[in-house]
């Protein structure tokens, strides 16, 4: 069964403590998705996974670093609204 929370309707301390326990979450279940020896032998001995994930990482960067630019002008141009917490 799967939940889906109504976040448009958390305070921000509900949001932090569900990113929180999300995160939490998703880290012990990354911990033990499976053996380093067992994915180490998986992948192999090239450098094609390596430089697939530095190429991932990349156009990660540059896709958050055009998000925040395009944010920043929508606060500016007042498309959106900021609300700074105390």
């Amino acid at each position: 069964m799967k939940l889906k929370p109504l976040s448009e309707r958390f305070t921000p301390r509900t949001m932090r403590e569900y990113a929180r326990a999300r995160g939490w979450a998703l880290g012990r279940a990354q911990s033990r998705s499976g053996s380093p020896g067992l994915i180490a032998g998986h992948l192999g001995k090239s450098e094609g996974f390596d430089e697939a994930l530095a190429d991932f990482a990349m156009a990660n960067a540059d896709q958050n670093e055009r998000d925040w630019r395009a944010l920043r002008k929508a606060v500016r141009d007042g498309r959106i609204k900021m609300q700074a917490e105390a």
